[in-house]
């Protein structure tokens, strides 16, 4: 008990709960727990000071007013605003995103099925191994080859899969958090890549490109590049048209809040188009726009008409010039802006986003990089003219679905508490089917349903080259910022001069670790100038110089901030830094622009001057002697070789030699044809994370390609990509040690390079059916009870195992059994001819050329949907199924002609070759036809096969009877 009285200001505040939402309001009641203790007697804290005290009875006053009055002239808005504010309030604190793992009532029994799959695996294999089969030793020992293979690679693919998330955003907390100002949300730059309009269609990019300028964001925070790989006139006046009829469209769609924004899906979607729309004049307004595209689909069409007559001297401008890129190899660069600086606006007198044409320039002796080259140049033009911090990156064909894709993303990149070490964010593709039963060639809801997921709980989704924003940063080499250690916990129920250590555990005297003053210079012939920077809690950074060959450590004093805001002296010295040149390029005002990380742009220079420089940074030689794509650091041992030499040196103090980071590449990588995968793989390594997005609306939806040929050279590109990088010196077998990457996002890395190599004992496997059938021969003996309970668990596990994947993935029974087809398909297809062709590629210089996926419709509108094109693609698939399928029919042949007693080891040999078939039947539906147009070469090649494996199976003689007994000839009447 007090005696004396508590003083006024130190009188507590009870906290009082969030008020109700609806319109009535009360004040709240003081309900303490204990009425009978003074709050003075919890201390003097946040909770007690006088000034909360003073508002919070004044709130108390002001809500029992509000509920006494009741006048006529109130008005009713100001209790709902009172509400409001105090929502924003709490709103504004809440995070813009959140992580959810999966429910363990889904994950925790896959994870258990996985774990007893790897015991019976076990008991398996040791069956295999120890029964062989002795009239049949090749075919065993094949076999078992091949299924150490395949666990080995099932047990890699499981790694990302172990956890799984899921993310959901608040797109309401964005809203209240950033547009309260004008300049809140952050600017983002588009990047539309296309490369041949007539491989590409001009309509399909033209509605990309509307679907970008009608997205749900500030419109002056929006900027569209376009790239023009082929230089060509009508991909330049389809963009001039495509930016008159934005126009009318843009409005159109932000006035009704239309979904999706390309013109082409929008109309073309058997819906009830009057749901949610309740605005009078829309049905009639509907309709005129629906005319206006048809018009504007009409004038592109007949573009296209038009191109394919090209004159003899070349395409010419409307004044008579000549047309800069009619040659595509050797012309100058491009740069058009048609919205955006040219101050037209559209119907409603509202102002457009920023479009620009860009074509970088090619000369015959500089290699352009692909696609790799052209994003680097879109990079370096966005820096000069807009600079946004984020950047998003659209293949031609990938038009927006949802119209606040873009406010998905930021919730994560412009979170407070993840975003800063976010590099990009990855959404998902969802294809345009045109059967959802059928579409063999292009369902990939398997791999980003399930594999992304689980990446996503560990560093984050892997780069897969389109629909992706990134932090522009992050491209310019710049490594993750790293977080900061929490302190060391220390008990606070001890007094001052005690602690949990010296009372507990026994005293310990700690050692002030003092700054290292370090300068050491080694020679070494075969490295370049290295400073390694040296921070006194053990963190280093390693920077090259090519200038010298001379390796220095220099104090941590003189290290600047990465990724700080450099003032107008500061960007000043940056211009005129070498090394920002050695990096960057030869363009002060791209250098200057690195630095304003906040997508400030500069303030001097006018629009005239800015594409001067724009072109400047697009031409073919700009890169030269530049970071830009290149690899500027030694091989992985020259690494273990500076680390072991600064270990030693500085031993004295802390020093951890696994901290330290290496200077990346800048932009996109080259050095393969899957740029993405690189990409993403040098971001990771430098310490950065990634987010996977799955809108509950799509982002994007791509156009599929129309038959089973295409989807084929999409996936021998992806191989043959992974195979130029796994034997390469960016292997993640041995790239990359000792930065931020971790090691189970290495397995996925490893995982996504080593794929292409399971096509070779899967080419083996599926032949090993049509083998053992002809010959009459088997991979395993006959089974006695025990061994069969291997096989059967086996089984139940591999089945069990694909159930419960597919219940915590949300991916349907449709889509995994397209996804296992594509899997073989793809595999003694694209896969298996990638490894041959990228081990030429990499270790003799053959060049392998790969045909550009052509979206253009046809005029019978799924007729060949199943139709195969031939290519060098289709030889092995169709040579396999022609294979099985022969042997089947000489398997039933032989049992028919020998009796029933023969239809019990048959069973499984057919079981075999049924699965191979199973797999195979998109091929069989391909060559058969919808309206029996099977290509020539396929039944050409289909005789020949009959043919050799016919007389091979004469020659096996099948249906003579085998018996052990006397022969007649020898014993004649008098046998037994």
């Amino acid at each position: 008990e007090q005696d004396e009285e508590t003083s006024q200001e130190h009188h507590a505040l009870v906290p009082s709960s969030s008020t109700t939402l609806s319109n009535e309001i009360t004040p709240l009641q003081a309900r303490p727990m204990d009425p009978s203790k003074d709050l003075a007697a919890y201390g003097y804290g946040s909770v007690a000071w006088k000034e909360r005290m003073e508002i919070w009875k004044q709130r108390q006053m002001k809500l029992g007013n509000m509920k006494k009055e009741n006048d006529k002239n109130e008005d009713p808005n100001n209790i709902v605003d009172d509400d409001t504010e105090f929502l924003i309030m709490d709103e504004g604190r809440q995070p813009l995103s959140r992580k959810l793992h999966v429910p363990s009532s889904q994950i925790n029994p896959y994870r258990m099925i996985v774990v007893i799959r790897l015991v019976v695996l076990g008991f398996f294999f040791h069956y295999r191994v120890t029964h062989p089969v002795h009239h049949a030793h090749a075919l065993w020992l094949v076999s078992i080859i091949c299924e150490i293979w395949f666990t080995l690679s099932w047990i890699l693919d499981q790694f990302p899969k172990w956890l799984p998330v899921k993310r959901e955003t608040y797109l309401d907390r964005l809203s209240l958090r950033q547009e309260g100002k004008p300049s809140q949300l952050s600017p983002i730059d588009i990047f539309v890549i296309t490369m041949d309009p007539l491989k590409e269609p001009p309509l399909v990019t033209a509605n990309t490109v509307l679907s970008i300028l009608a997205i749900d964001y500030p419109t002056e925070k929006v900027s569209c590049y376009i790239s023009d790989d082929g230089a060509a006139m009508l991909t330049f006046e389809a963009l001039s048209e495509t930016s008159e009829f934005a126009k009318k469209w843009v409005p159109f769609c932000k006035k009704f809040s239309i979904e999706p924004r390309a013109p082409e899906w929008y109309f073309s979607e058997k819906i009830n188009y009057l749901n949610d729309k309740v605005h009078p004049s829309f049905v009639k307004e509907r309709r005129a726009m629906k005319r206006e595209y048809e018009v504007f689909r009409v004038r592109i069409n007949s573009l296209v008409a038009k191109s394919k007559k090209v004159p003899e001297e070349g395409w010419t401008m409307q004044d008579g010039t000549p047309w800069p890129g009619n040659n595509v190899r050797d012309h100058p660069g491009m740069i058009q802006v048609f919205l955006g600086e040219t101050g037209e606006y559209d119907m409603d007198g509202n102002e457009l986003p920023r479009l620009v044409y860009v074509s970088r320039e090619k000369r015959p002796k500089f290699s352009h990089q692909r696609k790799a080259g052209a994003l680097n140049a879109l990079v370096r033009v966005s820096a000069v003219l807009s600079n946004a911090p984020f950047v998003l990156n659209l293949d031609y064909d990938h038009c927006i679905n949802n119209s606040k894709v873009v406010r998905e993303a930021m919730c994560f990149v412009m979170d407070p508490l993840l975003g800063k070490r976010v590099s990009y964010v990855q959404f998902s593709q969802r294809f345009d089917g045109i059967d959802s039963h059928e579409q063999y060639a292009n369902q990939t809801n398997g791999f980003f349903d399930v594999n992304m997921k689980g990446l996503d709980g560990i560093q984050g989704p892997t780069y897969v080259g389109t629909g992706c924003v990134f932090r522009r940063q992050a491209l310019y080499g710049f490594d993750s910022p790293r977080k900061k250690k929490p302190p060391t916990k220390t008990c606070n129920c001890w007094p001052k001069w005690c602690c949990c250590g010296c009372c507990c555990m026994g005293k310990r005297k700690k050692k002030k670790l003092k700054k290292p003053n370090i300068c050491l210079h080694i020679i070494f012939n075969s490295l370049k100038h290295c400073h390694i920077y040296l921070h006194n809690n053990g963190y280093a950074k390693m920077q090259i110089r090519l200038e010298t060959l001379s390796f220095s450590i220099v104090p941590w004093k003189k290290i600047s901030k990465t990724l700080n805001v450099c003032t107008e002296d500061e960007i000043s010295a940056h211009i005129s830094n070498p090394k920002f040149v050695k990096k960057f390029g030869q363009s002060p005002m791209f250098i200057a622009s690195s630095r304003l990380v906040d997508g400030e742009t500069l303030k001097h220079g006018n629009l005239a001057s800015q594409l001067t420089e724009a072109i400047h940074v697009i031409s073919c030689g700009y890169e030269e002697k530049t970071e830009w794509g290149k690899e500027v650091m030694k091989p992985f041992h020259y690494y273990v070789l500076l680390s072991l030499l600064v270990q030693v040196v500085t031993c004295n103090h802390g020093f951890n030699s696994k901290r330290i980071l290496l200077m990346a590449q800048v932009g996109w990588i080259y050095g393969s044809v899957t740029e993405d995968i690189l990409t993403g793989f040098k971001m990771h390594c430098h310490g950065w994370r990634s987010i996977y997005c799955v809108p509950k609306r799509p982002g994007f939806k791509v156009s599929s390609p129309r038959n089973l040929s295409i989807g084929l050279q999409q996936v021998f590109q992806w191989a043959l990509g992974s195979i130029e990088i796994f034997m390469s010196k960016h292997c993640p077998l041995w790239y990359g040690y000792g930065g931020g990457l971790k090691w189970l996002q290495r397995i996925s890395y490893i995982n996504a390079i080593v794929y292409p190599w399971t096509s070779i004992p899967l080419v083996i496997y599926c032949t090993l059916p049509a083998v053992c059938l002809l010959t009459g021969k088997f991979i395993i003996p006959e089974l006695s009870n025990a061994a069969g309970m291997w096989f059967v668990s086996l089984f139940f596990c591999i089945f069990t195992t694909s159930v419960l994947e597919m219940k915590w993935s949300g991916v349907t029974v449709d889509e995994w059994w397209r996804n296992e087809q594509f899997w073989v398909i793809g595999g003694v297809s694209a896969h298996f001819l990638a490894v041959f062709l990228g081990m030429f590629k990499v270790l003799a210089g053959v060049k392998t050329n790969f045909i550009v996926t052509s979206k253009v419709d046809d005029d019978k509108e799924h007729s060949d949907m199943f139709a195969l094109k031939w290519t060098t693609l289709l030889i092995i698939p169709t040579t396999l199924l022609i294979l099985n399928i022969i042997a089947v029919v000489a398997g039933v042949s032989y049992a028919i002609n020998n009796g029933f007693q023969s239809w019990g080891p048959l069973l499984g040999k057919l079981l075999f070759s049924f699965w191979v078939i199973l797999h195979l039947y998109p091929f069989l539906k391909g060559m058969i036809g919808r309206h029996n147009r099977t290509p020539t070469i396929v039944l050409v090649w289909a005789i020949l096969l009959a043919s050799f494996f016919s007389v091979l199976w004469v020659k096996i003689d099948p249906f003579l009877p085998k018996s052990n007994g006397p022969i007649l000839e020898e014993c004649g009447l008098d046998c037994n």
